[in-house]
Order: structure tokens, then sequence, then C-alpha cells
């Protein structure tokens, strides 16, 4: 008969003990902590990263830097607010620029990063609670046959590592999808934190790569000035 079966559930948990309590609330922490994560990453941390980025390089080319700003704070994701304080930086230097990306990164990609790694851990904990409650109940059964008759013996047995074995059941039955959802969870982090790593060098080098004319054109100007009043 299946677990699953109805009237079969409640006997189920019942059956294995406090640690099937332990395994399902881990079960519903990781639920949350999923859910809570594939919103911030693929909910409102998604974005065409690479025609966004075209679009804003085609302004700063344009040398429309306020049109490019504009475009980066109408878009409400990381990457667009990095970009954007980039873009920000208008009288600065190279340096500047990268103060300002630094800065912006080290606020966004860790929030990115967060609680993530949970997941993993819950699916360990969810596992070893599994085998734990297996190995309590299999102490149980040996000391309840014990001064059961011989011709019982067998059946108790039987019965109480049955029992036993759902708690191990449980803890996989949380563990497996936990760690599925771990490793997409944790792939999509890191292709957002490289897609804001490529975008913020591209823009910051095209930004730079404007600049550095003008620089070549002041100390022309100056060497120019002086050569005059000689």
């Amino acid at each position: 008969m299946s677990i699953f079966a109805p009237g079969q559930v409640l006997a189920f948990f019942q059956q294995g003990g406090i640690f099937m309590y332990l395994i399902l609330l881990s079960g519903a922490v990781a639920t949350a902590v999923s859910i809570e994560r594939y919103v911030v990453l693929y909910v409102k941390s998604s974005m065409a990263a690479r025609a966004f980025v075209n679009k804003v390089c085609t302004h700063i080319k344009a040398h429309d830097l306020d049109q490019a700003l504009n475009l980066t704070r109408a878009k409400k994701t990381p990457l667009a607010r990095v970009i954007g304080a980039a873009v920000a930086v208008r009288g600065g230097d190279e340096r500047d620029i990268q103060n300002a990306v630094d800065e912006s990164a080290l606020a966004e990609i860790p929030a990115l990063q967060d609680r993530t790694p949970y997941l993993a851990t819950i699916a360990q904990i969810a596992t070893l609670l599994g085998l734990l409650g297996t190995i309590v109940g299999l102490m149980q059964s040996f000391s309840a046959v014990q001064g059961a008759a011989s011709e019982q013996r067998a059946m108790l047995l039987a019965a109480g590592i049955s029992t036993a074995l759902n708690t191990t059941a449980l803890g996989l039955i949380v563990a497996v999808p936990t760690t599925v959802a771990y490793s997409l969870l944790q792939r999509k982090t890191e292709r957002l934190v490289e897609q804001i790593d490529e975008a913020s060098v591209r823009v910051m080098n095209l930004l730079i790569a404007q600049k550095r004319p003008n620089a070549v054109g002041e100390r022309r100007q100056v060497t120019e000035t002086v050569a005059a009043g000689r």
C-alpha cells in the first residue's frame, strides 16, 4: 500500500516520531528560501542584459549621458544600478569610475548571493535527521523485541524497521528537491554576477575611452600655450 494513499500519510508521520516533524520543518524552511530566491533572482534581477548594455553604450557613444542614465534608472535590476553608477560619474577620471562601480557592485552582489547556500545546508540536515531517526527507531525496535515471545520477535522487528525507515524516506524526499533547487539557484546567481562583471567592464572601458581624447586635447592645448609663451 502506498504511503501517499488517503489515511496513510498521517500514520506515516506518526510512526516516524519527532524526527519526522523536524524534517518536515526543514522542508518548509527550504521551500520558503527557494521561493524567495526565485523571486529575487528570476523575477527582480533577470533582464535581457546584452540588449540593455548595447542600448546604454549606444547613448554613451553619442555623448548622450543623460539618456543613458535615464535608461539605467528605468530598470530596477542590480545590473542596471551598477552600470548607472558608472554613467553617473560625469567629471571624474578613470579611478572615480572604477570606485563607483566597485561600491555599487559591493552593495548588489551580496544581495544576489544571500541565503542560497542555506539550501545546501538544509538538504544535508534533512538527510542526517532521517538517518538519525532511523538509528533511534532501530534501537527502540531491538529493545522492544527483547521481552517479546520468540514467535513474535520477527514480526515486531520487521514492523519496527519499517517504521524506522520512514524518517530516512522523508529525509530524502526533502533533500533531493532541495539540492536540485540549490543547484539551479546557485547557477543563476553565478550567471547574474558574470553579467554584472562583463557589463560593468564594457561600460567602464567605453567611458574611459571617451574621456582620454579630451585629456589628450587638454595636454596638447597646454603644450601649445607654453610654446607660444616662449
